[in-house]
């Protein structure tokens, strides 16, 4: 009888070990070369490279639409808070409602973009944004005021983590150069709310003229096909729960093993609070200190982002 390949290698299979159980189970400790597990594999994403190209384009243009809101919430900060009765540092707390939003929206994006398609959670986040981003030079309540920026908050986060979930599972193994490419579109985008003010001096003109790049950041996603009917779109479900574990344990263990990815998720998500704090104060900085001319503190919000 032909010896069994693993014997001739030096592994022992035990009698009770079936084909689905895992190599390294609780009945075979003793293997020193685990078999690589080729199932988890990313693959290359959609086989089209021109689609994913179109797709990564798509993808940098709403990372770019968030980086607009972001800045445009912190240059217009006194604008907004004069059209409710009040002046910049009485409605700081806007910012607290914006990152608890964020907060929310990045929470619950992980459920959302696995039940929904992703592409559509985007197109609809932007053209909130949008919506919003019109009716912000009309606020005349602090209140009001606040649920904008909570909103707001929300869609940002639902769109950004959205982005970069749907690269990786349009560009599979290949996502790295486009990951980075949304961020940098995250960052540059900020500049153009300078370009714009230096532009026209009406707040309304000002967030018409925002709402319009978003309506064209979406349109992209009206005119691409739907990427989870072409072949090599990733969309692998997480693992079950292992069984015997409870919740609290499983949490614990997800933690522990990305615990470098949550200190530098925590870093950014405090860097671009700040960056955004500082756009805010920015201009009122530069009026009550007259340490340049009044029109060139846009060009101090551009330099920053």
């Amino acid at each position: 009888m032909a010896p069994n390949p693993d014997e001739e290698q030096g592994y022992t299979v035990p009698s009770n070990q079936t084909e689905n159980d895992p190599l390294l189970g609780e009945n075979n400790r003793s293997i020193d070369s685990p078999k690589k597990d080729h199932s988890i594999s990313l693959g290359n994403g959609i086989k089209d490279i021109s689609l994913k190209r179109y797709y990564g384009l798509a993808y940098m243009l709403a990372m770019g639409m968030c980086g607009v809101v972001l800045v445009a919430l912190g240059s217009t900060l006194q604008e907004l808070a004069e059209n409710a009765g009040r002046v910049s540092t009485d409605v700081g707390s806007v910012f607290i409602a914006r990152g608890f939003g964020a907060i929310c929206g990045a929470v619950t994006s992980a459920k959302l973009y696995q039940s929904i398609n992703g592409n559509i959670v985007i197109l609809w986040t932007i053209l909130g944004m949008c919506a919003i981003l019109l009716y912000l030079p009309f606020i005349s309540t602090v209140i009001s005021l606040h649920i904008a920026f909570m909103i707001l908050g929300v869609s940002t986060a639902v769109t950004d983590t959205g982005c970069q979930i749907m690269t990786r599972r349009i560009h599979g193994t290949g996502a790295g150069p486009w990951l980075g490419a949304n961020t940098v579109a995250f960052g540059l985008s900020g500049a153009l709310v300078p370009c714009i003010s230096y532009a026209t001096s009406l707040l309304i003109v000002q967030y018409a003229i925002m709402s319009a790049i978003g309506i064209f950041a979406a349109s992209s996603f009206i005119i691409l096909p739907n990427p989870e009917k072409l072949e090599g779109y990733i969309n692998k479900k997480p693992n079950k729960k292992s069984e015997g574990k409870n919740y609290a344990h499983n949490l614990l263990e997800f933690v522990h093993n990305y615990r470098i990815e949550f200190c530098v998720g925590f870093m950014v998500f405090w860097l671009i609070g700040g960056k955004v704090g500082a756009t805010a104060y920015l201009t009122q900085y530069v009026s009550d200190t007259d340490i340049i001319s009044e029109s060139q503190s846009a060009g101090l919000i551009a330099v920053l982002w």
